[in-house]
C-alpha cells in the first residue's frame, strides 16, 4: 500500500514489530552472550532487509526495514569494540514460492538482470557475511536485486 491514508495501524505495527523490533531484540539476546566485554568471544549478526527500504511501493514494509538498517548502522559504530560484526543483506525480488508467476515475469522486465533472483545467491551473501573472510566488515549492505 503507498497510500498513507489507507494503511491500517495494525499492518504498520506488525511490519514494525517483525522487521525492526524483533531483530533488535535478537541482536540485543545476541550481545549480551557474544560480547568480548560479556566474557564471550564475538561473533557476526546478518540482518535480512530489503530493497523497499529504499522505496515507497510497500510504504509499512518499506519503513520497517529502513528502521532495521538504521539500527545495523547505528550498531555498526559500537559493536566492533565488543568483537562483533553487524551487517545487512538487501535482497530484491526473490523467487521464493511466495510471488505468482504472473508477478515473476513482470517484475523480472524492470530488472536489469532479466530475472528474479534465487534463495541460494541471499544465502551466499549472509554466508560471506558469517565467514571470517569478512572480518573488517561492519555496517555493510550488500544489495542482491540483479541490478537494481
Amino acid at each position: 500500500q503507498k497510500d498513507v491514508t489507507k494503511i491500517e495501524n495494525d499492518i504498520l505495527l506488525r511490519d514494525f514489530k517483525t522487521n525492526a523490533a524483533g531483530p533488535f531484540y535478537c541482536t540485543k539476546e545476541f550481545v549480551k552472550r557474544a560480547s568480548t566485554k560479556n566474557g564471550g568471544s564475538g561473533g557476526s549478526i546478518v540482518c535480512v532487509s530489503s530493497i523497499s527500504s529504499e522505496s515507497a511501493q510497500i510504504l509499512a514494509y518499506g519503513m520497517s526495514k529502513a528502521a532495521l538498517e538504521a539500527m545495523v548502522s547505528g550498531l555498526s559504530k559500537t559493536l566492533p569494540l565488543e568483537g562483533i560484526r553487524i551487517n545487512t543483506v538487501q535482497p530484491g525480488l526473490i523467487d521464493t514460492g511466495l510471488a505468482s508467476p504472473e508477478i515473476l515475469e513482470v517484475m523480472s522486465g524492470v530488472i536489469p538482470a532479466r530475472r528474479a533472483g534465487k534463495p541460494n545467491e541471499v544465502a551466499a551473501a549472509i554466508e560471506y557475511f558469517l565467514s571470517d573472510q569478512s572480518q573488517y566488515c561492519s555496517g555493510t549492505k550488500l544489495r542482491i536485486a540483479g541490478g537494481l
